[in-house]
């Protein structure tokens, strides 16, 4: 099953850890909305949604296959489809729990104390407004008050529902990778963050106001405190990262495009993380899967994808230093395993040429420096470099800088279309993206409204990032 949500905020997905969290909250919620042969559908839109209906059909260029039934809940019935309490887990979902959290833990990204499961139920209950469930074919939303914010919620659960009818969401999560179903993911929420814009820009000014008002209210409303910034990170990714994809598709593809992202979508999160490499047909590197350690109990494979790569270092190192040693992902595979009583992750990344190999080495050597409770290692192997890590318990401390740190791929990605649209050719609006968002210190990106609402800041930083390019 696949849910898609809209969230008060923009939260993102991990690949194992996180992942497994998210499926356990998610798998808990409708298969009881199902009919004995599948999924029932109402005659007719419900009066509520069906304008709604009418110009998400219209904004997206395609047509609703059938109307789906829209469940309108209080705050506690919500509440109580999104998160997972103790007596809803299996023993297997426990144990899936915990070794998320020994990776979490053993990557640097969690401390000792904790607790993923409280974490994902915080940050599902407070955060998520409505979901679409691909199996059940429905959606459910937080709320009675048909709102501005309510109704724009709508429109984007309604852009789910569209194109589940038309490119089968339920291929997320059944691909082959997790790195191309993080992909996939950020492409469905983009788009459907695109005609949700295009429906708030058309209200009147005093509907585009109240609605304003209304999300800055869930937002100071919405209580995370307790969650690692990491997570919110992984959380918030599919949206964050999603939005300017669809609008480089746009840009450069128009409509077309955008139902090709759909059909065909990008196969890795570089591609997310610098979308012209989506439309260069950037493919990742096949890269074998590192041995266990001797003696290792158990293990499972998988791959890192370049998103992840990217928080990982981001949480210890400059973000701008994590993002410059990830632009080199060719491509990667990890091995999780136990060794002596704890929970190790061996990952092998090897970038598109030795030297972008050899940044990513020098980068994961000073996050090894960084992280000391790990005890990790990195070994070079030919073209591969390899991060050996184990989960250090109790003496887990995370470094707190992934929070905000997709905010650099994120503008590099504007700046870049805006050079773009001022005429700049592709590869000079590229390097000035690039060279803008190097120049960027970290408070000033957690700042960055200011900035943008500073035309002469803006001109000054621009300039400066054009002539770095000359």
């Amino acid at each position: 099953m696949a849910m898609f949500d809209s969230w008060a905020r923009t939260w993102p997905t991990l690949l194992t850890g996180v992942g497994v969290a998210v499926v356990l909250v998610a798998g808990l919620t409708a298969a009881v909305l199902e009919g004995p042969e599948g999924p029932r559908y109402p005659d007719a839109w419900d009066p509520r949604v069906a304008d709604l209906a009418d110009f998400v059909a219209r904004e997206r260029r395609l047509t609703f296959e059938h109307p789906v039934f829209v469940d309108f809940l209080d705050d506690e019935a919500f509440r109580r489809t999104v998160v997972a309490g103790d007596d809803d887990l299996t023993v297997e979902d426990r144990d899936d729990l915990e070794q998320g959290t020994q990776l979490l833990r053993a990557t640097g990204l969690v401390p000792g104390s904790f607790d993923l499961l409280e974490s994902s139920n915080q940050l599902t209950g407070e955060g998520i407004l409505a979901y679409y469930d691909s199996m059940a074919e429905r959606i459910t939303v937080r709320g009675t008050e048909l709102t501005p914010g309510l109704r724009a919620t709508l429109v984007h659960e309604l852009t789910h529902a569209l194109q589940d009818q038309h490119f089968d969401l339920s291929r997320v999560g059944a691909l082959p990778t997790d790195s191309a179903n993080n992909a996939l993911r950020a492409v469905v929420e983009g788009d459907a963050l695109r005609v949700e814009q295009g429906w708030s820009e058309q209200l009147a000014p005093a509907e585009r106001n109240a609605l304003d008002a209304e999300r800055l209210a869930e937002v100071e409303g919405t209580e995370t405190s307790g969650v690692p910034g990491a997570l919110s990170a992984f959380f918030s990714a599919p949206y964050e990262l999603g939005a300017p994809f669809i609008d480089v598709v746009h840009s450069e593809r128009d409509q077309a495009g955008l139902d090709e992202a759909l059909r065909v979508p990008p196969t890795t999160e570089e591609q997310l993380l610098d979308p012209f490499a989506y439309l260069e047909n950037d493919e990742a590197l096949v890269v074998e899967a590192p041995a266990p350690a001797e003696g290792a109990i158990g293990h499972q494979e998988g791959d890192f994808g370049a998103l992840t790569w990217f928080i990982v270092l981001a949480e210890h190192l400059d973000p701008r230093r994590a993002l410059a040693a990830v632009d080199g992902w060719g491509g990667d595979a990890y091995v999780a395993f136990e060794r002596d009583g704890r929970a190790c992750v061996r990952s092998a990344f090897q970038g598109d040429t030795d030297a972008e190999t050899d940044e990513m080495e020098a980068a994961l050597v000073e996050w090894a420096a960084a992280v000391p409770a790990t005890d990790a290692s990195v070994i070079r192997a030919a073209d591969t470099v390899v991060l050996d890590s184990c989960d250090p318990g109790g003496a887990a401390a995370p470094g707190g800088g992934a929070a905000n740190a997709v905010g650099y791929p994120v503008t590099r990605t504007y700046i870049t279309l805006g050079a773009l649209a001022g005429g700049l050719p592709i590869e000079r609006a590229r390097c000035v993206g690039n060279a803008f968002v190097q120049a960027l210190p970290v408070a000033e990106l957690a700042d960055l409204d200011s900035l943008l609402n500073d035309p002469d800041a803006l001109a000054e930083q621009s300039q400066r990032a054009t002539q770095a390019c000359a």
